[in-house]
């Protein structure tokens, strides 16, 4: 008994994650408004009727896509306390370097394909919009203030406006991952690719110089 559960529940697992991926690929080439629950249920090989137990509607799908894009989003953040450590083990240029990091391979494919659903949902849906205002700015920046503060209150670099810096930085990720979103047409692209322009690194060594560009008058 214990093995036919087993089975049964890896069957609902599958199940449930090719009607996820179908929707996922869909609504990233398609757009979500353009995606019939019955073109999910055909790419996904289910019928329709297997969809709808796994999900009430197609948003329901559409927010899970953006609420996993969303938790993963945070993962590529430091926190305050991995920054407390980072900077008793880390250089500085180390420590700043933890934000340019490249998608994870194993995940590279679903962050881009998520990300191009995001941008185009963002004045739709308020999931996404949270995900572009909070995630792509506001955590951001206080994530990357948090660490040039700490930097510059240990005398590990200059002294300036992190404000600036944080916003400008971020700025620059979020500018990066729309360039990349149009380079790389799906998932499996995704993969394979070269990261070297996911996060300008070159931030690195405007906050290590304090060389910070000025805004003009």
């Amino acid at each position: 008994m214990i093995i036919q559960g087993q089975g049964q529940g890896d069957r609902q697992t599958q199940t449930k994650e090719a009607i996820f991926n179908a929707a996922m690929r869909l609504f990233s080439e398609k757009g979500y408004s353009a995606t019939t629950v019955r073109q999910i249920a055909g790419m996904s090989g289910v019928g329709l009727s297997s969809v709808y137990w796994y999900y009430t509607n197609k948003e329901a799908m559409l927010n899970e896509i953006l609420t996993t894009f969303q938790h993963k989003i945070e993962s590529y953040l430091v926190t305050s306390e991995q920054a407390d450590h980072y900077i008793e083990t880390d250089t500085p240029r180390q420590l700043l370097e933890r934000y340019c990091p490249h998608f994870r391979k194993e995940e590279a494919g679903f962050m881009m394909m998520a990300f191009r659903i995001v941008y185009m949902e963002q004045f739709t849906n308020s999931i996404a919009r949270d995900i572009i205002v909070g995630q792509f700015h506001h955590k951001t920046v206080e994530s990357i203030r948090y660490v040039l503060d700490l930097l510059i209150q240990r005398g590990k670099i200059p002294a300036y406006d992190t404000a600036y810096l944080a916003e400008l930085w971020a700025q620059t990720k979020f500018y990066d991952a729309v360039i990349l979103m149009h380079r790389i047409a799906d998932g499996q692209a995704a993969e394979e690719a070269v990261w070297e322009y996911m996060f300008n690194d070159r931030m690195v060594d405007v906050a290590l110089t304090g060389k910070v560009p000025k805004t003009q008058e």
